[in-house]
């Protein structure tokens, strides 16, 4: 009887509210704990890993156990396997190419990766919506191969706004946009060096190159001083660190992509577009690149590549980024019949990744755009 009283005692002292308060203070402080953990990289095998952390203008080579914070980017080297754990406990996650952290752990970061993008349908109303971006030291001018057997007229015009004059003194029109000569030159090349004068930091500009019948043109600005800056700084990074050609080239085809320094992109990736390390996700990186320079039979060239190799891989997303990248080079040359076909190959991709954003963009936005339906139906 001594004893029952004795656990009974135990008891009211494991209930006293105070004893309760520290262990509910304890259990939260855990729990609270594991909610904070940040992402973090948990494996690198076979090479490098590259991180650019948010705020830093460049890429620095990861380590395991680097944890991963809201806007930073993964690049892994070629074959190098990368796994990210998103939550503590949760299994680790594959990252197989460069990838936000709101790829990687979507349901921990909110993406702001736009899925209705109007560049699909600005290119079937044949507007161009990219500007490619020149370095200050940029020479050279570049365009695809153009059909005929005359020499190439190149030009590069100045777009300078002009106000309209009125009538009325009290209506003020909108600005329009003239075009000035600055320079031309004759060529029988696909490039040439440009010798005229130094172009303004904030000015706009067109390469229009015309042969026989055809024209090409392409808008172009100089690249404003924030990412010139973080060019520069992430050249420099690479520089100094220990580094295969591939994977600085990698480093830097996707930085200057996406800082819209197309040119330079291709010209560090396309010389390595025969080699093996090149994956599904580096030869749509180059279809981009083409596609938004206006040079849209590489551009496919590259995308039909990528999709050749992401079917080896399994690389269902890839597949189906690169059927619209078809998609929107068919719509800038206005073969709507096949941009619906593309469209249709992307929707089945995008079915089995269960993506209901894309999904809904083709099917409501993009196909009805293309292929309306007949008879109002």
């Amino acid at each position: 009887m001594v004893f029952l009283i004795r656990k009974s005692r135990l008891n009211l002292t494991l209930l006293h509210p105070l004893f309760i308060s520290t262990i509910l203070l304890a259990v939260s402080s855990l729990l609270q704990s594991a909610i904070a953990a940040e992402p973090e990289i948990v494996e690198i095998q076979g090479g490098n890993v590259f991180v650019q952390q948010t705020g830093q203008s460049g890429y620095r080579i990861g380590f395991r156990g680097l944890e991963l914070r809201s806007g930073d980017v993964v690049l892994p080297g070629p074959r190098t396997r990368v796994t990210v754990r998103c939550r503590p406990q949760a299994n680790p996650r594959p990252v197989p190419r460069r990838l936000a952290l709101s790829q990687i752990c979507p349901d921990l970061v909110r993406s702001t990766d736009s899925r209705n993008d109007a560049d699909f349908l600005a290119l079937l109303a044949g507007d161009f919506p990219y500007v490619t971006q020149l370095l200050p030291e940029t020479s050279t001018l570049r365009w695809p191969a153009l059909p005929g057997e005359t020499v190439y007229q190149v030009q590069l015009l100045a777009l300078e706004p002009l106000q309209p004059a009125s009538d009325d003194p009290f209506e003020i029109l909108p600005p329009a946009l003239v075009e000035t000569l600055l320079w031309e030159m004759e060529t029988t090349e696909t490039a040439i060096a440009y010798s005229g004068s130094a172009l303004s930091p904030n000015g706009r500009y067109t390469l229009r190159v015309s042969r026989a019948e055809t024209i090409y043109e392409l808008p172009l600005q100089p690249l404003a001083a924030a990412p010139l800056a973080r060019v520069q700084t992430t050249v420099a990074d690479l520089n100094a660190q220990t580094v295969t050609e591939i994977e600085q080239a990698l480093a830097l085809g996707y930085l200057y992509e996406e800082v819209g320094l197309y040119w330079q992109a291709i010209a560090v990736l396309e010389p390595l577009s025969d080699r093996a390390e090149l994956g599904a996700t580096e030869h749509q990186l180059l279809a981009n690149c083409y596609l938004r320079t206006a040079a849209y039979q590489a551009a496919a060239q590259h995308y039909e590549t990528a999709i050749a190799l992401a079917v080896q891989t399994g690389d269902t997303l890839t597949q189906a980024a690169a059927y619209v990248g078809l998609a929107k080079a068919a719509a800038a040359t206005q073969d709507r019949g096949l941009a619906a076909q593309y469209l249709r190959r992307s929707l089945v991709y995008y079915r089995l990744l269960q993506d209901t954003e894309w999904i809904r963009t083709i099917e409501t936005q993009w196909l009805t755009a293309v292929a309306p339906p007949l008879n109002g139906q």
